[in-house]
């Protein structure tokens, strides 16, 4: 069955994530494909900052391809494709963490795509 050609296999959307949280997209490994997931970022707050990270694993403390972008306004919108510019499409994790500001994320991707976000526990355990 032909399948359209701006067809996504996986969707995800993100309406609210916040300074403290943490959005981490994990890609199928798809080597030197031109399928290439896009992710939309939509401030949710006027001068909002978010950090993009692309890496090959899980240790995600050690991505050294970081891009910093700043959203003006309130409803300012980016559009990326992943990996971020200039990885390579290896590049299988992409991690989106706010540094002010709140965000809602549109995850558009061609190949399979998990997405999970990570927020810290309000009140964690004494022991």
């Amino acid at each position: 069955m032909p399948v359209a050609a701006n067809a996504f296999i996986s969707r995800d959307y993100y309406p609210l994530v916040g300074v403290t949280d943490t959005l981490m997209l994990v890609f199928a490994e798809h080597g030197s494909s031109t399928a290439r997931p896009r992710i939309i970022v939509t401030a949710g707050e006027a001068d909002t900052q978010i950090v993009v990270k692309s890496g090959q694993d899980l240790s995600i403390n050690l991505f050294t391809l970081t891009e910093t972008i700043t959203l003006p306004g309130y409803g300012s919108q980016i559009d990326r494709p992943l990996p971020i510019t200039g990885a390579a499409t290896i590049n299988d994790v992409t991690v989106i963490t706010v540094l002010r500001g709140k965000v809602s994320v549109t995850i558009d991707s061609p190949i399979l795509c998990r997405s999970y976000l990570q927020q810290p526990m309000i009140n964690p355990p004494l022991n």
